[in-house]
C-alpha cells in the first residue's frame, strides 16, 4: 500500500527587537479570532491540522491501505537539517504532506533552494 508522512516543524525565524513587536512575540495571545506570536502560521497552525487529521484517521478506525507517519521536526528555517535527518535515519514514505502557510495553493512538488547572502536593514518578520 501507500504510505504517507505528515511533516511539519517547530522552529522559528528569530524575532528580532522584540521592542518592535505590536504583541510580544512568544506571547501567543488572542485577539478576537486571531493569535498572534512566533511561528503561529509557520507553522504550529499546520502542525495542529496534521495532528487532528492523525486523530480523526485514528478516531474512525477506517483500515488504511498503507502507513502513515507523523514527523515534527527542526532546523526547517535554517537548512532543513531535520527533515533530512528524518530521511538519514530511513524514515520514509510514498508520498508527503507538508502544511506551510501557502494562501491555499498546494505544491505538489519541492522547487529546491538556493543560498546566497543578502543584507536588509528594517524589522525582523517572517
Amino acid at each position: 500500500g501507500k504510505s504517507m508522512i505528515l511533516n511539519g516543524h517547530i522552529d522559528v525565524v528569530p524575532e528580532g527587537d522584540v521592542n518592535q513587536w505590536e504583541h510580544h512575540p512568544y506571547s501567543g495571545e488572542k485577539i478576537g479570532n486571531r493569535i498572534y506570536g512566533r511561528g503561529t502560521t509557520d507553522m504550529k497552525g499546520g502542525n495542529v491540522a496534521l495532528m487532528l487529521a492523525m486523530e480523526a484517521i485514528i478516531e474512525s478506525n477506517i483500515e488504511l491501505k498503507g502507513d502513515i507517519y507523523f514527523q515534527s521536526v527542526i532546523e526547517e528555517e535554517s537548512g532543513g537539517a531535520g527533515t533530512l535527518a528524518t530521511i538519514l535515519r530511513g524514515y520514509k514514505a510514498d508520498g508527503v504532506i507538508i502544511p506551510e502557510p501557502t494562501n491555499m495553493k498546494f505544491f505538489p512538488k519541492q522547487q529546491g533552494s538556493m543560498w546566497f547572502r543578502l543584507r536588509v536593514k528594517g524589522k525582523a518578520e517572517h
